[in-house]
């Protein structure tokens, strides 16, 4: 059994906001004026509080570029600028082009800003090619403020998720994770699982079923994953209040079994959710590592392709057993499947 775990050596990549999803989110009153947040290469960055040499580094300015600029543009302070699809930073200042409704129908955009002499500041690169914005550095503090990804909570999460998309999202840790739609070998190792444990539950008239959608939510609320195979329990949903509206399951009492098939970001099925599937107290769940690309503690040295069984425990604990080759996987939700692990690790062959 194998009980040890291991540092994580990459990272899942946060999905990247487009200027739409941004303001959905401000539509949706989940960003406000007082938030303090810009979108910076697609990612929602929370900005340090100024200091006053900073404000005084603006009133300076302010009186020198007014009379400077004069009729030719319009000065713009603290407002945004859309560049892009992914970004709209709000700079300290920037110099737009005029326009009869003082931009009310639309922030200015990367070509709309003008300017003829280079900013003492902080330099934004854009595409037009006369732009500059002046975006000062905090100088009260000698030590910059570290941006962080602004997070999202559960209902945030669910309520931006896109109603359809060519990906898949999850929230691991209040971070937004894009997760590509299997395609490939993975698609059809999903599939064949699928497949088998349907035609079981049908053989046994099991009151399970396997659904075509289903985010099953974190205990503390932190994370939200859509796993690739999910079976639940029929008569328990009757108890989870989100799952007619929002497929939201928020018990581990209503799922059976969880199958997460491994993609290149192993970490996240056996660590991540491993911990929450656990601690959500689901009963079983199966990691199927058809490429063998998790690490040597949990699959083995040399790596091997693997599909491990992990039991919840009376302790609540998951104890796990690994598969491989011609040996037959033993599941306890499902203790009368008799299928050899190669026929789901390596379909066809």
């Amino acid at each position: 059994m194998i009980t040890t775990a291991i540092q994580p050596t990459q990272t899942p990549q946060p999905v990247r906001f487009t200027v739409q999803d941004y303001h959905r989110l401000v539509d949706l009153g989940f960003l406000g004026e007082d938030d303090h947040i810009e979108m910076i290469r697609g990612e929602l960055i929370q900005m340090a509080a100024r200091g006053t040499a900073h404000d005084a580094c603006i009133t300076r300015l302010l009186r020198v570029l007014l009379p400077s600029i004069g009729e030719k543009a319009t000065l713009q302070c603290q407002s945004p600028i859309t560049i892009a699809s992914d970004g709209e930073p709000e700079p300290d200042f920037a110099i737009v082009q005029n326009r009869e409704d003082d931009h009310a129908s639309a922030h200015p955009t990367a070509y709309a800003v003008w300017c003829d002499r280079p900013a003492d500041g902080r330099a934004a690169p854009c595409p037009c090619p006369h732009f500059s914005l002046i975006d000062f550095y905090n100088a009260s503090s000698p030590a910059m403020v570290q941006a962080q990804p602004q997070r999202l909570s559960f209902d945030e999460f669910i309520q931006w998720l896109p109603e359809s998309s060519e990906c898949r999202y999850e929230l691991h840790r209040g971070v937004v994770v894009e997760m590509p739609k299997p395609r490939g070998k993975h698609s059809e190792v999903a599939g064949l699982i699928s497949g088998k444990l349907f035609i079981e539950i049908e053989r046994l008239q099991l009151p399970y079923f396997i659904p075509k959608e289903c985010i099953i939510r974190s205990a503390g609320g932190e994370s939200g994953y859509e796993p690739d195979v999910v079976v639940l329990e029929r008569g328990a949903l009757s108890n989870e209040p989100r799952w007619e509206r929002e497929s939201v399951i928020t018990s581990g009492q209503s799922v059976r079994l969880v199958v997460e098939v491994v993609s290149q970001n192993w970490q996240d099925d056996y660590l991540h959710k491993l911990a929450d599937y656990q601690a959500l107290g689901i009963a079983e769940y199966w990691v199927v590592d058809y490429a063998a690309l998790g690490g040597r503690i949990y699959i083995g040295n040399p790596k091997r392709p693997t599909l491990s069984v992990y039991r919840l425990m009376e302790d609540g604990e998951y104890e796990v057993q690994l598969f491989r080759d011609d040996e037959i996987v033993r599941s306890g939700v499902f203790p009368e499947l008799a299928i050899a692990a190669k026929e789901l690790l390596n379909p066809g062959a």
